[in-house]
């Protein structure tokens, strides 16, 4: 299990455009190739390059976990049937006015965290899609709970004014040890700057040593 300090196509914000799982990582269509290579070491699941809405935020508009794959509503019918017929997993528009779904819902294959503005009607969908419950809260007064944070299914790394009591909230809802953290020399929003599964993690090239030592720990990578 290693942790790689990368950039994607020059840019250290790889949660924006990549989510990561453990049975796939989507990432941005047009990353390089060696880049490609280096996160196949890193994660050892199938990675696919994909769009979302025809662009290449994936981080920021979907969402997801081994079992599905959420979306905005305004995602093409063609990407979402590339992604189930590559996938074979479930991929479904989520209905809510809310549509950067990646940062306002943190999810592993244990529990789901989101927004507490998200629509009931929203909720049901995510619970059928990932098949875990959804909780609905914020991390430091801040309803980003998806930006804010990532979470594997070994562990959680949050923003790093979350309080002790987040904490323990988080790991009751997500069924793993939380700490917090920070990412690419000090950013506070984790879950925009790296992304995560249970077999390795990727960052930004600025993370720091002891970040990487804190994300390691977190995460048990």
């Amino acid at each position: 299990m290693v942790i790689v300090r990368i950039n994607f196509n020059g840019n250290p914000n790889l949660g924006v455009y990549a989510i990561a799982t453990d049975k796939y990582v989507l990432v941005r269509f047009d990353l390089h190739q060696k880049t490609l290579e280096k996160l196949e070491d890193v994660f050892k699941v199938p990675i696919l390059k994909a769009k979302i809405a025809d662009s290449p935020i994936i981080g920021v508009f979907a969402v997801g976990n081994s079992n599905g794959i959420l979306v905005p509503y305004f995602t093409l019918d063609s990407e979402i049937n590339f992604l189930k017929k590559e996938l074979g997993v479930v991929v479904e528009r989520v209905p809510s006015k809310m549509t950067a779904l990646g940062n306002i819902i943190l999810a592993n294959d244990k529990g789901v965290v989101a927004h507490p503005g998200i629509e009931r009607k929203a909720i049901k969908v995510i619970e059928d899609v990932l098949d875990v419950e959804v909780v609905c809260g914020k991390i430091y007064r801040l309803p980003l709970v998806g930006s804010m944070s990532v979470a594997t299914n070994k562990g959680a790394i949050v923003h790093p004014m979350a309080s002790d009591e987040e904490l323990e909230w988080l790991s009751s809802v997500l069924k793993v040890p939380v700490d917090i953290g920070t990412v690419n020399h000090g950013g506070p929003f984790v879950g925009a700057g790296m992304i995560a599964n249970s077999y390795g993690a990727a960052t930004g090239l600025p993370t720091t040593g002891p970040e990487l030592l804190r994300i390691e720990r977190a995460l048990d990578v």
